[in-house]
């Protein structure tokens, strides 16, 4: 595994930033992807995030044979944390993130070099699959697309709008737009790649769409995002909020023309998120009130002129306009009795013979 020493001068160095927690049973799977990339001038930027596996040896046995390997640890703070350490220290001329229980295809960063001469984009945005099932994760291209540049108003469009800008891990980021994120972190678990990426596009002139699938996505059936348990599943919901009013407020900020449409969006992707609660066992309205009006849904209106936000509503397609305006109005203002019964009539079509 040691480093090929026959780089040519003047190749982009691309920094590949690895957050580690208790990931003994993938991570050398992990590292051996990204060590053995057909392209070679890369550095390996590995945090071990408080691990109490063999994870730690793993890394520091890996750096005894590789001198790309840049080795740091810290307390458990949390992947975003350990990100924002590595990038202090990485000297690359781009990055990309890779989770330490998944994997990159051995040529991925020459194509993304390749796309990068090619292009002279700020970032590129590419395919990921599922480890288990070989299915694209968020796709965006269709099947045979070519690329595809966007410039700002559309990169913040897709950002806002939808979740095919959310991963940290489906993108190359330009270091010098890396190096200029203040706040790596919010304190939040649901979300929180969201919010850095909202950092990062606000200074992104021209990302690249590729159809490529670089990355594999291991995905863990215990994840907190996919949890039933009702703490959990309360926790999401407010922090989707969260994260909800930081898009709609940053909309206004931007003064972006789509900025009701920003808010559409966000509220919708609220309302998919709080049906997470029909998974919840033995779960009654009550409960669901209780917990709901804990929650404050008013930040969502304060960067919303709601008198024009709701004209907005009434030009949307009828369509559109039978199946979510009410539940987006029933948010806005915290009608729990209409959530609840929106959420049951949801529960039963769900069980409807497809």
């Amino acid at each position: 595994m040691a480093a090929n020493s026959k780089i040519k001068k003047g190749d982009i160095k691309v920094s590949v930033i690895v957050p580690v927690f208790n990931a003994e049973k993938y991570l050398k799977r992990c590292l051996d992807s990204i060590l053995g990339q057909t392209y070679k001038n890369i550095e390996v930027l590995v945090v071990d995030d408080g691990s109490n596996d063999s994870s730690k040896e793993i890394l520091k046995q890996y750096k005894k044979n590789d001198s790309r390997i840049i080795y740091s640890s810290q307390n458990h703070l949390g992947p975003n944390i350990a990100r924002a350490k590595a990038i202090k220290k990485a000297t690359g001329d781009y990055a990309i993130f890779v989770d330490s229980d998944d994997y990159i295809v051995e040529n991925a960063i020459e194509i993304l070099v390749d796309k990068v001469k090619k292009y002279h984009v700020d970032a590129i945005r590419y395919n990921a699959k599922y480890s288990a099932n070989n299915k694209i994760v968020v796709p965006i291209l269709k099947s045979g697309e070519s690329d595809k540049i966007l410039g700002s108003d559309e990169v913040l469009s897709m950002l806002l709008t939808t979740y095919k800008l959310n991963s940290l891990c489906m993108q190359l980021y330009s270091m010098k737009t890396l190096k200029g994120i203040k706040t790596f972190s919010h304190g939040i678990a649901y979300g929180e790649d969201f919010l850095v990426n909202l950092d990062i596009h606000q200074n992104t002139k021209r990302i690249l769409i590729i159809n490529d699938a670089l990355y594999y996505y291991y995905s863990n059936p215990n994840s907190t995002t996919k949890s039933v348990k009702r703490e959990q599943v309360i926790r999401n919901i407010k922090e989707r909020i969260y994260v909800s009013a930081k898009a709609i407020e940053a909309a206004q900020k931007l003064g972006l023309d789509f900025k009701n449409e920003v808010a559409y969006s966000q509220i919708k992707m609220i309302r998919d998120i709080i049906l997470n609660v029909n998974k919840i066992n033995g779960y009654k309205k009550q409960d669901f009130i209780n917990d709901l009006s804990k929650i404050s849904f008013k930040d969502l209106t304060r960067g919303i002129n709601t008198e024009e936000f709701y004209e907005y509503l009434n030009r949307l397609p009828l369509l559109q306009k039978v199946k979510n305006r009410r539940i987006v109005k029933a948010i806005m203002v915290s009608d729990f009795d209409c959530i609840w019964k929106y959420n049951n009539v949801m529960k039963m079509i769900a069980r409807l013979p497809r």
